[in-house]
């Protein structure tokens, strides 16, 4: 008998904003200019948000903590393998 493959589970990871927050959208490029040592964006205006009810319009990064596979998964994926994570983005445990 053959070995046969069969597909038990899918894995998936998620980026949330805040439900008051306006964002429909947003690309993986940008999110690695919000996630990544040296991006470019900062501020939610640079991604078409006029948040009216953030004071400062800072994007704050939330993300996982570096011993998590979720974070290795998203540097890679998201950030680049060549970039860190911006030194201050907060990483939280599960």
């Amino acid at each position: 008998m053959e070995p046969a493959g069969f597909v038990v589970g899918l894995d998936a990871l998620g980026v949330c904003v805040h439900k008051s927050n306006p964002l429909d959208e947003i690309s993986i490029e940008e999110l690695g200019e919000i996630y990544g040592e040296g991006g470019k964006i900062e501020k939610w205006l640079q991604v078409g948000i006029d948040h009216q009810t953030c004071e400062t319009d800072e994007i704050i990064r939330v993300g996982r903590q570096n011993s998590s596979e979720t974070y290795f998964y998203f540097r890679e994926a998201v950030v680049g393998e060549a970039r860190e994570f911006c030194l201050d983005s907060i990483h939280r445990p599960q």
